[in-house]
């Protein structure tokens, strides 16, 4: 057999087949089939390749020895046997380089392979030829002769490097050369990326910086371009690139010779021809000249102001002052305004000028007829003229005030409404020396042991009241006795004032029986209408004798009823009017024990007699336990009372039984102890029933000293009272001045604002204030409500006193107090215990309760006056 080594020229094979072709021509009969990348194809029916033979892509595997065993006995021995025409040898391709294996020589391997793994793996073929592998694809890795890392180009193993003419793994291009600035540089990368890798440094504005495609990579591009530009030169307008380069022209715009800036002349303003170096200074706040001073020549420069100082006549000024249109300074002015202040704020010679008059100044006026003087206010604004003529009791105006007869007790000839001493109504005179005259009724009330038309007999033309023990004496009169009281009582009281004893059968019957609306009722009975309504007799003081403020105690303010106590915070509080002003508290009750062991406690100012002590003690010291029943034990009680040698004990109202609270106290039962010993601080139940509900009944807590109402089927203390009845028409309404009403209460000998504060008119109308408590006490000291000018904030002893307990909302007379709001109203009493707190009176339901004195929008606010 003869083996030819084959290589192909140029360095490329044939194709496979070809090759397998060039085989199959030395074979005998039977063919041999060789693997190729297409697929196994059968060369002969008789003879093959082992199918675990193939030709391996990359030229790593022999052709399998065991291809031989394929080999039939039948073929050729050498291929040179062959005939050539018919094997087509002549149109095989020749290899220069093969050499002629000796005849009978087998294929080497050894010497077969070439040692160059890109032009594929040379093998022995089953024939023993020397055939060639297929070449490896371009870039695949492998190892040169050398040992170094290489790929295959060209079917032969190149060493990785720049210049290669394969790109690299790490390189961005491989133009085949290493030349630099063609595209692709020393280092096989781009010579640029973008445009700015391009740009000039420094950058020319002039020409347009490129980054090009070029053969095998990427250049820089450069091209002038005609883009405006700035040549630097101020000197220069009209910039434009030309060839490159930035080219400009030189300027003077005002055509005056100078160009701009000292570099091009000097010229300091190339809009105005005028203006330029050595041009003649004017006054125009201009640097005319180009020197960089303005108006030079002149005292100062036109339109600058700058501050200066102007003395005035009793101080001096700060003002300022401008150059004028000459350049010369005007005079100085101040920008301060004049104030009301005795000064020359504005520094004119001319003290509080624009004002009407300078504080503290007076001047001669006249009031009507009368000559006067006035002063001027500390606001700059004429007071007042006051007339110096004094006034006379003459009934005439003398200084022309609009008042007739102020500063006396009454006008000359006046009349008004009043109430007898009989507690009737009657009407006075205001007589020589302007005082009034007596209070007297047109007619005799009988009955009421009183002289009420002031002849100086009592009761004339009436039948005599006389005392009885049984209804024989009192039948004359038409009356019945009242064995309890001991006195005649009437059997109707239709025109009876409030309060006139009267008898009436009831169950249970009580004994203290009087007339209220027309009618003889039992207080007590059950219902709010038989209700003693209010006090018939002169009110207590509250005990207060210590003035506070918003926050706690202070000395008592101001002088109440001075006019300056409304501008004297929390001038006209409870404790400077009243009882408590002149009298010491021991002066006011009086202990004794007509019976051992039942004291009895007289009051001094309400003439009411009191059970020294609370039912179930007795004693000086009252010892025992106290008694606590509902409300109506506590009225049975009192009525069966026999205590200190009497009978006729009753169970208070609760006007009488509030009068009893002392509410300076802040620890411990509210009372005074000395002449009320062993008084727990607890509920105490009085007569009067609840209007608002039929199940409660008013009640006084000694603890707080608080009047309000619970059920009556609560168990409270009692204390009984004793003291006859006094009858009074409290009530007269009238209008001294139209639109003011005032309210004459012939009980206490309050006269009350007819409306509420804010509310005015016949019928009051209006919107009711809700001040702060120290508002509250000014508004009243500063009131002049129906040309009086007394007027004061109640004590909450007096507030209480026209709660009408028959009624709510409001609790009030609607006739003598029409429009009254179902509110809180103020009292001028602080409690003592918390003085952040006043009093205050309850309208809607006639209860005591407090509030913070410094609240405004809910309180509101009624005054009162002594009567006379």
């Amino acid at each position: 057999m003869r083996f030819t080594r084959l290589v192909p020229s140029g360095g490329r094979w044939p194709s496979l087949a070809c090759c397998l072709l060039l085989v199959a021509t030395g074979c005998g009969d039977e063919g041999s089939t060789l693997d190729d990348d297409a697929g196994d194809e059968d060369l002969g029916a008789d003879a093959h390749l082992d199918a675990d033979a193939e030709l391996d892509e990359g030229g790593d595997e022999a052709l399998d020895a065991g291809a031989d065993a394929g080999e039939t006995d039948d073929a050729p021995a050498d291929a040179d046997e062959a005939d050539d025409d018919d094997a087509g040898a002549d149109d095989a391709p020749a290899d220069d380089d093969a050499e002629p294996e000796a005849d009978g020589a087998a294929c080497d391997p050894a010497v077969c392979d070439d040692r160059n793994a890109c032009n594929g793996e040379e093998v022995c073929t089953i024939d023993d030829r020397c055939v060639a592998g297929r070449p490896l694809d371009e870039g695949t890795p492998c190892t040169t002769e050398l040992g170094a890392t290489g790929v295959c180009l060209a079917e032969l193993c190149r060493p990785l490097a720049c210049g290669n003419g394969f790109v690299d793994p790490d390189e961005e291009c491989d133009d085949g050369n290493t030349v630099a600035g063609d595209g692709c540089e020393t280092d096989c990368a781009f010579s640029c990326h973008a445009a700015d890798e391009c740009r000039e440094t420094p950058d020319n504005p002039c020409t347009t910086d490129t980054c090009d495609v070029a053969p095998g990579g990427r250049r820089c591009g450069r091209a002038d371009n005609a883009d405006a530009c700035d040549d630097a030169d101020e000197c220069t307008a009209g910039d434009a690139c030309s060839g490159g380069l930035c080219l400009g022209a030189a300027i003077d715009a005002d055509a005056d010779g100078w160009g701009p800036g000292a570099a091009c002349g000097g010229d300091c303003d190339e809009a105005n021809g005028d203006i330029h170096p050595g041009a003649a200074e004017a006054c125009n706040a201009t640097d005319d000249d180009c020197d960089t001073a303005l108006d030079e020549l002149f005292s100062c420069v036109f339109g600058l102001t700058e501050p200066c100082i102007l003395t005035g006549a009793t101080g001096t000024c700060g003002g300022t002052r401008s150059c004028n249109a000459s350049c010369d300074w005007t005079s100085c002015t101040v920008t301060i305004a004049e104030i009301c202040n005795s000064a020359d704020d504005d520094c004119d010679g001319t003290i509080d000028d624009g004002f009407p008059c300078t504080p503290g100044q007076t001047g001669a006026c006249t009031a009507g007829a009368c000559a006067g003087t006035q002063t001027c206010s500390s606001g700059c604004a004429w007071g007042s003229c006051v007339v110096t003529t004094a006034e006379t009791c003459n009934g005439v105006d003398d200084d022309c005030d609009a008042t007739t007869d102020e500063g006396f007790s009454c006008p000359l000839g006046a009349t008004e409404a009043c109430t007898t001493a009989c507690s009737t109504v009657g009407s006075r005179s205001c007589l020589a020396g302007c005082s009034w005259g007596a209070c007297c009724a047109t007619s005799e009330t009988c009955e009421n042991a009183c002289d009420d038309d002031c002849d100086t007999l009592v009761d004339d033309g009436c039948p005599g009241t006389v005392p009885c023990t049984s209804d024989a004496p009192c039948t004359g009169s038409g009356r019945v006795c009242n064995e309890n009281w001991g006195i005649c009582a009437v059997t109707s009281c239709t025109g009876r004032p409030d309060f006139t004893p009267c008898e009436l059968l009831t169950t249970p019957d009580r004994s203290y029986d009087i007339c209220v609306a027309g009618a003889c009722v039992s207080p007590g009975c059950g219902d709010a209408t038989c209700n003693a309504p209010g006090p018939d007799r002169t009110l207590a003081d509250t005990g207060l004798r210590n003035c506070y403020n918003a926050t706690g105690g202070t000395s008592c303010p101001g002088t109440p009823g001075s006019a300056a106590c409304s501008t004297t915070a929390f001038c006209g509080q409870d404790a400077q009017y009243g009882w408590d002003v002149t009298h010491a508290a021991s002066e006011r009750f009086t202990r004794s024990e007509p019976v051992a062991g039942q004291p009895v406690v007289a009051d001094t100012v309400t003439g009411l007699q009191w059970q020294g002590c609370p039912l179930g003690r007795t004693g000086s010291t009252c010892a025992g336990t106290v008694s606590r029943v509902d409300w109506a034990n506590a009225l049975s009680q009192c009525d069966s009372l026999s205590w200190g040698g009497r009978t006729d004990w009753r169970l208070p109202d609760e006007y009488e039984l509030q009068s009893l609270v002392r509410y300076d106290v802040t620890l411990g039962p509210m009372i005074d102890t000395t002449a009320f010993p062993g008084t727990p601080a607890d509920f105490f139940w009085t007569s009067s029933a609840y209007a608002g509900t039929a199940t409660d009944a008013w009640f006084v807590y000694f603890s707080t000293g608080i009047t309000s109402y619970l059920a009556r089927s609560s168990t409270y203390v009692v204390r009984c009272v004793r003291g006859a009845a006094s009858p009074v028409a409290r009530f007269v309404r009238s209008e001294p001045v139209a639109g003011f009403a005032v309210v004459a209460d012939a009980a206490t000998g309050l006269v009350w604002q007819g409306c509420a504060a804010g509310l005015a008119g016949s019928a009051c109308t209006g919107t009711a204030s809700t001040p702060s408590w120290q508002a509250a006490l000014d508004y009243c000291q500063d009131s002049t409500w129906a040309g009086f000018t007394d007027w004061y904030l109640p004590n909450l002893s007096e507030l209480r006193s026209i709660v009408d307990n028959r009624r709510t909302s409001p609790s009030a007379d609607p006739i003598a107090f029409p429009a009254t709001p179902a509110n809180n109203f103020w009292s001028s009493s602080s409690r003592a215990a918390d003085p952040v707190w006043a009093w205050v009176v309850t309208f809607s339901g006639g209860w005591l309760r407090d509030d913070d004195k410094t609240f405004t929008g809910r309180d509101r606010v009624r005054c009162v006056r002594r009567g006379p």
